[in-house]
């Protein structure tokens, strides 16, 4: 047994990777989470109607002002995000967050794709997740780069409603 509860230090001038997300809930409500992803620890959270510019701008800035060093942010990629972290943060490396890219292709995808291309590509993205060193993510994208320069005729039709 512990005599005293054990004191977890950190300190703001360490760098940080940077998570941010927002969660909707019923009512318009929706609450805004920076997050430390080593620590996983908050470092801010708002809440509010959706995810603004304005706010997150406000609130990384506030991050900054703290004396926290932001070394790279992850969010899923909302355009309000982006812009805010762009004027914000515009030397600060910028990624999606994995998950949020792979629920996208299974919802642009779909559960069977119709076309061989689309099954193939859903074979390509789901492989995203295995990716934990440099030379996988090569691997990965010559794979992508394959798949459409052999489907870059038909990805490039368009199709025109006769109504």
């Amino acid at each position: 047994m512990l005599r005293k509860a054990p004191v977890l230090e950190f300190n703001s001038t360490d760098e940080i990777y940077l998570v941010l997300d927002g969660t909707y809930f019923s009512n318009d409500i929706c609450l805004v989470v920076y997050r430390n992803f080593h620590l996983k620890l908050t470092q801010l959270y708002r809440m509010t109607d959706g995810e603004h510019f304005e706010e997150i701008a406000e609130d990384l800035q506030n991050l900054l002002n703290l004396g926290i060093k932001i070394k790279s942010i992850t969010s899923d990629g909302d355009k309000s995000s982006i812009k805010a972290i762009k004027k914000v943060c515009p030397k600060v490396p910028f990624q999606r967050c994995l998950v949020h890219i792979s629920r996208m292709c299974r919802i642009w995808l779909t559960q069977n794709p119709k076309h061989r291309s689309g099954f193939e590509l859903k074979q390509i993205a789901v492989k995203i997740h295995h990716i934990n060193s440099e030379y996988k993510r090569q691997l990965w994208l010559i794979e992508l780069i394959q798949w459409e320069e052999e489907y870059r005729d038909y990805i490039n039709q368009k199709s025109y409603n006769t109504i």
